[in-house]
């Protein structure tokens, strides 16, 4: 079987390389298909892999205005769904426009390459367009926590419609034949349609694991981490400096922590002094060190949650604005394996911070939750035994 595996941005890739790994193993010939960071990405994991659209990327400049005005980023919204009716005509206008830059080249190398099915990011809508042109099934991989891929299929049907019949799909955009679902039915969002569960193996991308990860460390420890798109973003906007201060402040409030902030070299030219239970260091894929941790503090992603969740790890989410990213914190809140902050003011406050910092460290209950999800988590079937289900599905 030769399977096509492509997903939007590098972090909705990340879930779905153990599931790649596993096809491999199993026989099956794969090829990641994406834009250059995703390419390049793909490189990384061992997997095959080949740049569809612009050299330099691109996937980023399309998803930020979704990302920054967005009626599913309401704080507060207690995940229940947008606040409002979101803006279908303008969000199809730029996915349009986006797979505009690539959509002929994709489906040429597809036919050139002949899959038997293609399993794609719900937001990748390359994917679903190359199997209705050419007939092949496909099957959707949700990236984890999720408030919204089940609401865009619609509105995605009407807006690509003419662009499918142009291209060869006289039906228009077809549905996917499964969508698999890597986050525990206890988190998920009641928002989204049950899906065919496989287990979250974290993946967070390679490196080396340094030596004070494993070495001596005090009481406890506790990981902060921004997200590389995150971090991003708050420079620009001019707020990293004071949620690092904030952070750093709550922690020294905490009796016995240090605090590991993963951070750029390139973002910490602006940083005021920090106390010396705040160490600053290279970004490090969390789950290489958060079996050496108490906690962790992060910004809402759906891969870092999981991942603390796959531990067993209390987190505190101070959630950044965004479509994902609020929604995350109130589930992990529920989830009663964590603490989140959504409040804007909250979010930034070194009192609330150190509060809530405080309770996930001491209150049993936090790691009681996580525990809880781990096993259910371990309980899911492996990524490793989804080539005969998939197989099946591609041979009709």
């Amino acid at each position: 079987m030769r399977v096509i595996v492509n997903a939007l941005v590098l972090t909705h890739l990340m879930p779905m390389v153990p599931v790649a790994w596993g096809l491999r193993l199993a026989g099956h010939d794969v090829l990641v298909v994406g834009d250059a960071e995703v390419a390049r990405a793909a490189g990384r994991a061992g997997l095959p892999s080949r740049r569809v659209g612009p050299a330099d990327g691109g996937a980023e400049r399309w998803s930020r205005p979704l990302v920054a005005r967005s009626p599913f980023a309401v704080a507060g919204s207690g995940s229940r769904g947008p606040a409002e009716e979101p803006p279908w005509a303008q969000m199809g206008q730029r996915w349009l426009a986006r797979l505009d830059t690539y959509v002929d080249e994709y489906l040429e190398l597809a036919r050139a390459w002949r899959p038997d099915l293609v399993v794609t990011d719900p937001l990748e809508w390359g994917g679903l367009v190359v199997g209705g042109v050419l007939g092949v099934p496909v099957v959707l991989h949700r990236w984890g926590l999720d408030n919204m891929s089940s609401s865009l299929l619609k509105p995605g049907k009407q807006a690509l419609h003419e662009l499918c019949v142009r291209l060869g799909a006289p039906d228009g955009l077809p549905d996917p034949v499964l969508v698999l679902d890597p986050c525990p039915p206890s988190v998920q969002s009641p928002n989204v349609t049950p899906g065919e569960p496989v287990r979250f193996v974290p993946y967070n991308g390679t490196a080396p694991l340094p030596d004070w990860v494993l070495g001596p460390r005090p009481a406890r420890r506790v990981f902060v981490s921004l997200g590389a798109w995150g971090t991003g973003r708050l420079a620009e906007q001019g707020k990293l400096d004071s949620i690092v201060d904030s952070i750093a402040a709550a922690v020294h409030e905490v009796d016995d922590v240090e605090a590991v902030l993963f951070l750029e070299e390139r973002f910490r030219e602006t940083l005021g002094p920090l106390p010396g239970t705040v160490r600053v260091a290279d970004p490090l894929p969390v789950n290489l060190c958060l079996p050496y941790g108490d906690a962790i503090i992060h910004h809402g992603g759906s891969g870092t949650a999981l991942t603390a969740f796959c531990y067993g790890v209390p987190q505190l989410v101070l959630a950044q604005d965004g479509p994902l990213l609020v929604p995350n914190a109130e589930r992990v809140e529920a989830s009663g394996g964590g603490r989140g902050i959504v409040d804007e003011r909250e979010r930034d406050d070194p009192a609330a911070i150190g509060k809530a910092l405080g309770e996930i460290l001491t209150e049993e209950r936090f790691r009681e939750g996580a525990g809880r999800i781990r096993r259910e988590m371990a309980a899911m079937p492996s990524p490793g035994l989804l080539g005969d289900l998939l197989e099946g599905i591609a041979l009709g």
